[in-house]
C-alpha cells in the first residue's frame, strides 16, 4: 500500500512526518510502563538492517484447537481483506486514539519471559495465561511466566497509573532495541478498575509480538475496535478467531524478517495469507 493510501486509512500524513513524534511518545510511554530512564537504550528509529526470524511454526493452522468463529474463505476478496487488516495492524501504532504509521516490521525472535506485578495478580494471570498459550501456538514464540522482574522481557502491571494515579486506563507498547526491528522487551499496564479488564488485557497482549494497532476490516476478530464511536456493532470475542490466527501466523512466517520495509513485506504477506486461507479450506 502506498503512503497516499495509508494516509487515507489513518487520516495522517506520510510516516516520515510523524517519526520524531512517535519516537518521543514511545520513549515516554516505555518510561511510564517499565521505569526505564530516558536514554536507557530504547530505540524507535526506523530499522536499518534485517533481523533474524524464528522458523515458521510447523503445525498446520487448520489443526489448531480453541480458535472461534467461522473459518474465512479463500476467495480473492477474503485474501485482500486479510492483507489490508494485516497492514493496518503491523505498520501502525495507536495511542490515545491517535494512529502513528511506520515503515518496517517489528517482531520477536526469542522467547517471551513475562512477569505479572501490582494488584490483583491472580485475576491478571487468569486473563493472560490462555492468550499467551494461544499466541505461542500461533506464532511459534515460546513464552513462560517468571517471577523476578529483572529476568522478564515483558512486564505486565495492574495498578494505579504512576503518572496520574488513575485506576481506569489501559496501555501497552513494545520497546525496540538496536536497528533490526526485533522486539526485545515490552510492557502492558492496566488500571485495576478499567472497564472490561479482560478485554483490555487481551487487546494489548498482541502488541508484545508486533501487532500494534486494531483493525476495522475484519469484524470477526479480537482486534475489531468495538469501543470506537461510529464503528458498527459486532460480537465481542474473548479469544483468537480464525482470522486473527491467520494474521498472527502471517507475521511469524519466517519469510517476513524484522526490519523488513513495508514495500518489500506486503507482496510476501499476500502470498502467505493466500497459502494460509487455502490451507484452512482444503
Amino acid at each position: 500500500m502506498t503512503d497516499t493510501n495509508l494516509m487515507r486509512i489513518s487520516g495522517l500524513p506520510a510516516p516520515s512526518v510523524y517519526r520524531n513524534m512517535l519516537a518521543v511518545m514511545l520513549s515516554f510511554l516505555m518510561t511510564l510502563l517499565s521505569g526505564i530512564s530516558p536514554g536507557h537504550g530504547a530505540d524507535y528509529r526506523e530499522p536499518t538492517i534485517l533481523g533474524s526470524s524464528l522458523p515458521t511454526p510447523s503445525g498446520s493452522l487448520a489443526d489448531v484447537k480453541g480458535l472461534i468463529g467461522e473459518k474465512p474463505p479463500s476467495t480473492q476478496l477474503s485474501i485482500t481483506r486479510h492483507v489490508m487488516a494485516f497492514e493496518m495492524m503491523a505498520f501502525n501504532f495507536s495511542y490515545k486514539g491517535e494512529v502513528y504509521p511506520f515503515d518496517h516490521l517489528r517482531k520477536r525472535n526469542s522467547p517471551v519471559s513475562y512477569v505479572i506485578t501490582g494488584e490483583r495478580v491472580g485475576r491478571t494471570y487468569r486473563a493472560v495465561k490462555p492468550m499467551m498459550q494461544m499466541m505461542t501456538i500461533l506464532s511459534g514464540v515460546p513464552s513462560r511466566r517468571v517471577l523476578p522482574v529483572k529476568v522478564a522481557n515483558f512486564v505486565i502491571f495492574s495498578g494505579p497509573s504512576p503518572k496520574t494515579g488513575s485506576r481506569d486506563y489501559c496501555v501497552g507498547a513494545p520497546d525496540i532495541f538496536e536497528a533490526d526491528g526485533v522486539i526485545r522487551r515490552a510492557a502492558l499496564q492496566a488500571g485495576p478498575d478499567v472497564g472490561a479488564f479482560d478485554d483490555c488485557i487481551r487487546g494489548q497482549l498482541s502488541r508484545s509480538l508486533g501487532l500494534s494497532h486494531h483493525q476495522d476490516i475484519l469484524p470477526a476478530s479480537l482486534f475489531w475496535p468495538t469501543d470506537r464511536p461510529g464503528t458498527p456493532a459486532t460480537p465481542v470475542f474473548t479469544t483468537f478467531t480464525w482470522s486473527d490466527a491467520v494474521l498472527l501466523r502471517t507475521l511469524y512466517d519466517e519469510r517476513l524478517k524484522p526490519g523488513m520495509h513495508r514495500d518489500v513485506a506486503m507482496p510476501l504477506v499476500r502470498v502467505i495469507i493466500a497459502e494460509l486461507l487455502a490451507e484452512l479450506n482444503r
